[in-house]
């Protein structure tokens, strides 16, 4: 028997079953030339055409995370794609290096809070670089191709330089202003936020309904009963900005209502609220007993003009009540469903606030220094108290001592959060320096029409963001990053910012690096013409926000695609970040969209869809994914693809294990043609197509059928398709019919043999393109299968991905096996009855006798029953893996054997029966090919015997 197997075509190969990923990925890397690739595509000189992903550049600041890897590996495989496509790629790696984290940092790391401003430059760029390093190397590890000789930092001299002259195109066409605003203030940071920068958490405040005496009670409503002080009733969840509390709104389109209170004590008193909302009062009020509300008179909100109220504390210097009588003031923001329909209004601490106080003329003064506390100015008990704690607390002691509090409760609600301290921001009016998104609204939203987004629904998010924003604070509070490059004037504090200005610092930038802001004396920084009067100017101390610095980077990035990019992919929290922060940049500097086309991805969630959290204890790292559990950066990649990126993902252990067996299942079908294809060369030992078996050519139809179905989904960013159209093609297509089927004639027919080499053919096209749709997905399992069957060129991708041939496609033949492997999957029920009372082992122990009532089906069967010797085709037992078949009419004949019998879909539609009958074979086992077609025991069938008598004659 020994002998035997030795004349058999067992495959070989060197390729492994599996690998350890922690030692071989960092090998195949090596040895495929990972690095070498962009270079290569780089310069090759037939590329079909050129592609830049523009990519978004992650932050310094701490290890790399599974967020990072679900977008580096997304934007990976748009690129690897176009490469194999045969285009000219432009992916530039970079990193956002300046901004508070890395400033806390470095403050951290030098454990003083009054170290110089250079010191803390010096260290936080320190910082920055550790880190990039770190993240640069995770990056790699997974396989990511980009320009990693040339990376970009938003801290190199030649992006700050950049960066300034943006910023001087916008200043020269008037969209750069200083002004006193309410802004996003962090006081846990000391510093204004952009609206990217912050994330709204379930928040608990103070709520609080106050009276408001009014000053005036005899102009609201004819039919009031004057006999009592009627007071405003206000609701407020920010009791601490009544101190800066300068008019009530109410708006004039709504009905408002004068009702008396009548309480248990039997006290009275009378009240102005909203009409619709009495009886929410009523049921606030039920809570402590006091709910006899009787609504004395409706007036029309226009009424309340010229009526004037006593603001109920004193602040900001206010001295008496004189001092505090306040205006009722329309307002079209008020809403008739929220509150009392009456709004406290604060112009320092409110947008909507700060609009009506322009517009009336009111005071803009801000109560509130830049660590969230009480001023000085305010003097009394407040003075140093912390607005969101103390502060608040005091406010509403004092409202309760002097009997104008109603009540208090505990608010939930979405409030804003700083996104780096995690800590409640305020709303906090002060001089900073803003560009006008109203000035840059309408050609930003002209753009976009031109911009492909994707998932397209994501292009309302971004006009929605736009339509509620009129002004950008582009003004940080902080040392660590680009200077907006202005001087004050030291008597008048009048701003100097001017072209030429800009220009020299500009220059200074771009040959000494922004530190040279605080490093050069004042008569170097101001341009030559001015620099005798150096001693009048100091410089500003106010940086860039660093979306400013990442959203002018396509200056820095794509001046070789014209300032415009194919393709940005990123979170879909850029939308408000990134995405517009470059939009208003390029419109303002350059008139357009520095993007083509805009793909926003998910968050990663584990595997309950709850938000990854280190006090959670279900955080994943890519780092943990790819060499703590062992399973690589190819399953990591894996994991990737087939999510639905356009939606949160998730990722768990149980995932990844499932993602890992779909790999091994890709991994053991390569082996399996690399191991039947150790003798064979293409040059020298393909066949034709036309002369291909059918079965062959079946296979080469599904592979068509399955490229093309891939490139449409690559195309269209559907990643998770093409693992879908993996599933389907692996287990199901190759190994559960086309590789089950064809092993017989690999490992038992002629070495050289012309139906050998027919399905060796085949195997070669099929291991070739599923590498190819691959090597996006998953480059390493890919570039070692080339190792190991090279590629034209050496590397998978430099042998690029071309269309299926034309006469692959053959729905004919597709028809025809269909309805082969339906009568196979009716057959196998039967063979598994047999197997289940132990009557049969193999398959290949029975015949097999069928029957159908479709003279098509009949006809399909019995073409392929008993083929010429001479074809390379195969018969129709070696499709069914039986040994012998028969074929007979549905009506007569007796069932001896195990019977199925179900219904087969025709191609043409409609539908037959087919019965299936199996029983064991009256021949015997062959020694070599293990079918049930000799005579006897010890004799080889027919076909072994030729095979084995040819290869012997052939070694004579």
């Amino acid at each position: 028997m020994a002998a035997v197997s030795q004349k058999l075509c067992l495959p070989k190969t060197k390729f492994p079953l599996r690998i350890n990923p922690s030692v071989h990925e960092p090998a195949i890397q090596k040895a495929a030339d990972f690095e070498g690739l962009y270079r290569w595509q780089r310069e090759r000189c037939n590329a079909k055409g050129t592609f830049t992903l523009h990519d978004g550049p992650p932050y310094a600041n701490g290890e790399p995370h599974i967020g990072h890897a679900l977008n580096k590996v997304l934007k990976d495989i748009v690129v690897r794609y176009k490469v194999l496509r045969g285009y000219r790629i432009h992916h530039r790696p970079g990193w956002d290096c300046h901004g508070l984290p890395i400033e806390l940092k470095a403050c951290k790391d030098l454990r003083l809070r009054g170290a110089s401003t250079l010191e803390i430059r010096r260290t936080a760029a320190r910082y920055a670089w550790e880190t990039i390093e770190l993240q640069k190397d995770a990056f790699k590890r997974w396989g990511v191709l980009a320009d990693w000789e040339n990376p970009y930092f938003t801290m190199a001299p030649e992006f700050e330089a950049n960066q300034i002259q943006v910023f001087r195109e916008m200043f020269k066409k008037g969209c750069i202003y200083r002004g006193f605003k309410p802004v996003y203030w962090s006081p846990s940071s000391s510093t204004a936020l952009a609206e990217a920068e912050l994330e709204y958490r379930t928040h608990t405040s103070r709520a609080i309904y106050l009276r408001f005496p009014l000053a005036t009670p005899t102009t609201v409503g004819a039919s009031s009963d004057h006999r009592h002080q009627v007071s405003a009733l206000v609701w407020t969840t920010t009791p601490w900005t009544l101190l800066s509390n300068r008019a009530v709104c109410y708006n004039p389109s709504h009905q408002y209502c004068v009702v008396r209170w009548r309480h248990s004590d039997g006290t009275e008193e009378m009240l102005l609220v909203g009409a619709e909302r009495v009886d929410v009062l009523r049921g606030i009020l039920s809570a402590s007993g006091d709910d006899d509300l009787e609504v004395v008179s409706v007036v029309p909100g226009s009424s309340l003009a010229g009526v004037e109220y006593i603001s109920p504390l004193e602040g900001g210097g206010d001295a008496g009540a004189k001092e505090r009588r306040r205006p009722f003031l329309p307002g079209g923001h008020v809403a008739a469903a929220e509150g009392t329909g009456l709004v406290h209004t604060s112009p320092a601490h409110g947008f909507e606030d700060y609009s009506v106080g322009v517009a009336h003329g009111l005071d803009l003064e801000c109560l509130v220094d830049g660590e969230g506390k009480f001023a000085a100015k305010v003097g009394g008990a407040y003075a140093g108290l912390s607005v969101l704690e103390a502060g608040t607390e005091a406010v509403i002691s004092e409202l309760r001592r002097s009997g104008l509090l109603v009540s208090e409760s505990a608010h939930s609600h979405r409030y804003p959060y700083d996104w780096r301290t995690k800590k409640p921001i305020i709303i906090r009016a002060t001089d900073q320096w803003f560009a006008s998104v109203a000035a840059l609204k309408a050609g930003a939203k002209a753009a976009l029409a031109g911009v492909e987004m994707y998932p397209r629904t994501s292009v309302n998010r971004m006009l929605a963001m736009l339509d509620t924003r009129d002004d950008w604070c582009i003004s940080r509070q902080r040392v660590w990053g680009v200077p907006i490059p202005v001087f004050y004037h030291k008597r008048t504090g009048d701003p100097l910012l001017t072209d030429e200005s800009i220009n020299h610092i500009g220059a200074l930038v771009r040959q000494h690096g922004s530190g040279c802001w605080w490093e050069l004396p004042v008569e170097k920084l101001l341009p030559p013409s001015m620099s005798a009067q150096a001693d009048l100017y100091i410089r500003g101390s106010d940086t860039m926000d660093v979306w400013f610095d990442s959203g002018s980077s396509w200056a820095s990035v794509l001046a070789e695609s014209g300032y415009v990019a194919d393709m940005y992919l990123e979170g879909s929290d850029q939308h408000r970040g990134w995405f517009q922060s470059s939009l208003l940049t390029s419109v303002a500097a350059r008139g357009g969209a520095p993007y083509r086309r805009v793909v926003t991805h998910g968050f990663v969630l584990d595997g309950q869809g709850v938000k990854m959290s280190k006090s959670l204890g279900n955080v994943i790292s890519p780092a943990d994914v790819v060499e703590g559990k062992g399973f690589g950066t190819d399953v990591l990649r894996l994991w990737v693809a087939s999510s639905d990126f356009t939606s949160d993902v998730s990722v768990s252990d149980g995932i990844l294990r499932q993602t890992n067996e779909v790999l091994q299942k890709v991994r053991n079908t390569c082996r399996f043609a690399l191991g039947n294809l150790g003798d064979y060369d293409h040059a020298r030992h393909s066949v034709p197509y036309r002369e291909l078996s059918a079965l062959d050519r079946y296979a080469l139809h599904l592979l068509s059928r399955y490229c093309s179905e891939a490139h449409i989904a690559y195309d269209s960013l559907n990643f998770s398709k093409i693992c879908h159209l993996l599933v389907r093609l692996v287990p199901v297509d190759l190994s559960a019919f086309y590789f089950d089927v064809v092993k017989d004639r690999l490992y038992c027919e002629s070495e050289g043999g012309r139906a050998r080499r027919s399905t060796q053919t085949a195997l070669h096209y099929v291991l070739g393109c599923l590498t190819k749709s691959l090597a996006p997905i998953a480059p390493h399992l890919a570039e070692e299968i080339a190792l190991h069957y090279p590629f034209e060129n050496g590397s998978v991708f430099k042998a690029g991905w071309d269309d299926c041939p034309e006469e692959w496609h053959q729905p004919s033949i597709a028809a025809e096996f269909g309805v082969i492997r339906s009568v196979r999957d009716i057959t196998n029920k039967a063979l598994d009855q047999a197997r289940s009372d132990k009557v049969l082992r193999s398959s290949l122990e029975a015949q097999a006798s069928l029957r159908t009532d479709s003279s098509d089906v009949s006809s399909v069967l019995t073409r392929h029953l008993c083929p010429n010797e001479a074809s390379n085709e195969f018969a129709l037992s070696d499709l069914l893996l039986v040994s012998q078949v028969g074929i007979g009419d549905m009506v007569g004949g007796e069932r001896v054997g195990y019977c199925a019998e179900d219904r087969v879909v025709l191609h043409e539609g409609g539908e037959c029966r087919v019965l299936a009958e199996v029983r064991r074979s009256s021949l015997c086992k062959c020694p070599r090919c293990w079918k049930f077609t000799s005579s006897s025991h010890d004799r080889l069938c027919d076909r072994c015997l030729k095979v084995v008598m040819c290869t012997q004659n052939s070694s004579l």
